[in-house]
């Protein structure tokens, strides 16, 4: 029966058997080939890209029996070259596609505060409008009222006029009528005078016309 047990681990410790002591397998290149690695290149070339740092794991240990062939080959397959290499440009990507979010969602902030600031400034705008709007109906509806009130007044003026012309209408009536009255009195007095002849006396002692009565 094991129990899990957390321990400093060395990082040679499972990388006695790791990809960089059979490079054979993967470039097939004899020259560059070598069967034990220092413990500076296992760990600046393969251990050091994925787990910087002081180097802790959680492994199962055992009492009563040594690690079997199977468990030693899974955990080689863990540790090959290729997938040190898959995982530092996975690695990479996730960096550069995390810089790109982050630029992205940085713009997005930007692009939102400058939207906001707009439709804040649009927002006053209308608000503006509005009471300009408020402001130009209140005028114009004192316009129509002084519209209404000059109408009336105009209306007014009329009225006085047609009746000032009235009275004018009937005032000449009455001058020509006076004037006819007139006419025919003097034409009267006139034909009184021709039918009616100066006696000699009149004539000698009373001259003056003023001194005429006629009846």
């Amino acid at each position: 029966m094991g129990k899990v047990m957390r321990r400093q681990m060395d990082p040679l410790d499972c990388l006695a058997w790791s990809a960089l002591t059979r490079d054979a397998e993967y470039d097939q290149i004899s020259n560059d080939d070598f069967s034990i690695a220092t413990r500076g290149e296992e760990i600046d070339l393969t251990l050091f890209p994925l787990a910087p740092g002081p180097n802790h794991m959680p492994h199962l240990k055992t009492l009563d029996r040594t690690i079997t062939p199977t468990e030693l080959r899974r955990i080689e397959s863990l540790l090959p070259l290729e997938l040190s290499n898959l995982v530092n440009v996975l690695s990479a990507l996730l960096v550069s596609h995390g810089n790109e979010l982050n630029t992205r969602y940085a713009n997005l902030v930007s692009s939102k505060a400058h939207l906001q600031e707009k439709f804040d400034k649009k927002k006053r705008d209308v608000k503006l409008l509005r009471l300009e709007a408020t402001s130009l109906d209140s005028k114009l509806e004192n316009l129509q009222i002084g519209y209404n009130t000059l109408g009336q007044e105009n209306r007014e003026l009329r009225s006085q006029r047609n009746v000032a012309f009235d009275e004018v209408m009937k005032w000449d009536a009455m001058r020509d009528k006076e004037a006819q009255i007139r006419i025919q009195g003097l034409r009267l007095k006139a034909w009184r005078a021709l039918s009616n002849p100066f006696t000699e006396e009149t004539q000698v002692y009373n001259l003056e016309p003023s001194s005429f009565i006629y009846k």
